[in-house]
């Protein structure tokens, strides 16, 4: 009986541990799954900061429309446009303008019209490409250009485009890109009715963005002010 406990105590000892096989084993497959978490979880990281950095783009083409449409102005003039103005020449940033009106359609002429901001990209993102006219989501089909501007005034929500390069425009896309990854895409597109949208090349992330209860159409006198932005 002695010896009987004797070695069930050995056996208990033996089986209490890891052995170093089962040791490494196991630190291998920790280290595997925790690769595969941070390797995904920079990707989901990247994506969502790149919708963030796109929404940006669209959150300032709703805040200028509301702008253009709303009771704004200097002294009794209350027509004035506001809009965005791109250029590939500076893919980093875009101008917030206000047009002063002294040319037909409205586009944004340095030193005449007002600079409200000069909006900075975050650093690790920028315009890949300017598309106007495509019918697909991922901008491909259209004419690319140069330079565009997007304006907005009273009193409906429609967009105004102009570029240089081209005209007759019917709508926009802003093609958004990582700068180290063009594989990695979203599109801020704009139709003539004024609609505003946000896609990932391919499929809708958001076919309007709203900025406080608007979701398009609205062609009504608005005679609103927006968030105190312009000061």
């Amino acid at each position: 009986m002695h010896h009987f406990k004797k070695t069930l105590s050995k056996l208990i000892t033996m089986r209490s541990g890891f052995t170093l096989v089962e040791l490494m084993v196991t630190i291998v497959i920790v280290s595997i799954t925790t690769g595969v978490l941070l390797f995904n979880f920079g990707d989901f990281n990247g994506s969502t900061l790149l919708n963030s950095q796109a929404y940006e783009v669209a959150l300032d083409f709703r805040q200028a429309q509301v702008s253009g449409i709303s009771v704004r102005g200097d002294g009794n003039v209350f027509n004035e446009e506001y809009g965005l103005h791109f250029d590939m020449a500076d893919p980093d940033n875009y101008v917030f303008f206000r047009d002063n009106g002294a040319v037909s359609p409205p586009s944004y002429d340095v030193g005449v019209d007002m600079d409200i901001e000069r909006v900075n990209l975050d650093t690790r993102y920028h315009i890949d490409r300017l598309c106007v006219n495509s019918a697909n989501l991922d901008c491909s089909g259209g004419e690319e250009v140069s330079n565009l501007d997007i304006t907005f005034g009273r009193p409906n929500f429609d967009a105004n485009f102009y570029s240089s390069d081209t005209s007759n425009i019917q709508s926009i896309g802003v093609v958004m890109t990582p700068v180290s990854n063009a594989e990695s895409v979203r599109v801020v597109s704009i139709s003539a009715a004024g609609q505003i949208g946000v896609s990932n090349g391919g499929q809708a992330v958001n076919e309007d963005v709203d900025t406080g209860g608007y979701t398009g159409g609205y062609t009504g006198g608005y005679t609103g002010s927006y968030g105190g932005w312009f000061k």
